[in-house]
């Protein structure tokens, strides 16, 4: 006996997967990305067969299709029994429930992310951020890395065409810019912790610190962030991750660990470091190049 099902899908047409391994569950929609038997788990990383990957809801689904058929088909023998008996001494009548055992339907989980492979082009949802393609199985930390940057980018397009006159307003909006770009960056620093040498493993933030951060990379790899960019460049971005650390701890205001790290005598402790468009600006390019390349190198 062969049967046949439909599985069903959510309003944007995906359907439900739960990772065999971590139980993890996550959607795809069908007739994207690639066709494969194989599929990855976009939060452990397992690769398997694709009927791994069924959830509880499916299987219990598609078990009491199965059984309602051979209901089915029980009450038609039984039905045909009960018929060529009618004339005997002994008689019985067969239940027709039977031939409607009731269906186990299910509705798909609502998730987070839905978010497309830049690879494959899968479509898929995810409960997280990061995660891995379940078609091709590659990793979209950059993607979402990219994304970020460029939301930022259109932020800041936005800001300068903002006809406020409040100057602290409009500083709020740029410093808050500024800071998640540092942000974005040491996010991608974390979804690469375990590429990283022990040293900086071993760190809560290893992308916010771009000294340390080289320093490690070049004493243990042939990563060198300096020679990427050139030294001046290197130089002025260290010094603009150092001007986040006091908006971010100190509502801005200079203070004596700022300048001696970036070496600006000219400063005045307790001072309010106003942020530039264009500082903003070469900060967020900049920072996409480095976060490139290192996830180039890394991957």
């Amino acid at each position: 006996m062969e049967l046949q099902f439909e599985v069903f899908t959510d309003e944007n047409g995906m359907y439900g997967r739960e990772c065999p391994e971590c139980e993890g569950y996550f959607k795809v929609k069908g007739g994207t990305g690639l066709d494969s038997d194989l599929m990855t788990c976009p939060y452990c990383g397992i690769r398997s067969s694709t009927d791994e990957f069924f959830t509880n809801a499916q299987v219990e689904y598609i078990q009491s299709i199965v059984v309602n058929e051979i209901g089915k088909l029980v009450h038609k023998s039984f039905k045909s029994l009960e018929r060529g008996n009618r004339k005997g001494f002994v008689t019985f009548k067969v239940n027709d429930r039977l031939k409607r055992l009731p269906l186990k339907h299910y509705s798909e989980q609502q998730l987070q992310t839905n978010t497309k492979c830049d690879k494959c082009e899968l479509e898929y949802a995810i409960f997280s951020v990061f995660s891995y393609c379940p078609d091709c199985g590659e990793s979209n930390t950059f993607q979402v890395f990219k994304k970020s940057l460029d939301s930022l980018k259109k932020q800041l397009e936005a800001y300068t065409n903002l006809e406020i006159e409040d100057k602290d307003f409009l500083q709020e909006v740029l410093e808050g810019i500024f800071k998640n770009t540092v942000s974005k960056f040491d996010g991608l620093g974390k979804q690469l912790r375990d590429k990283l040498p022990t040293p900086l493993a071993k760190k809560r933030s290893p992308f916010q610190n771009l000294f340390i951060l080289n320093k490690e990379l070049t004493s243990h790899t042939d990563i060198d962030l300096e020679e990427l960019v050139g030294e001046d460049i290197f130089k002025e971005v260290i010094r603009l991750f150092q001007v986040r650390h006091i908006l971010e701890h100190n509502y801005g205001q200079i203070d004596e660990e700022y300048i001696e790290k970036t070496g600006e005598g000219f400063r005045k402790i307790g001072e309010r470091y106003l942020v530039l468009v264009k500082e903003t600006s070469f900060l967020l390019d900049t920072t996409e190049r480095l976060g490139e390349y290192l996830y180039s190198q890394l991957q």
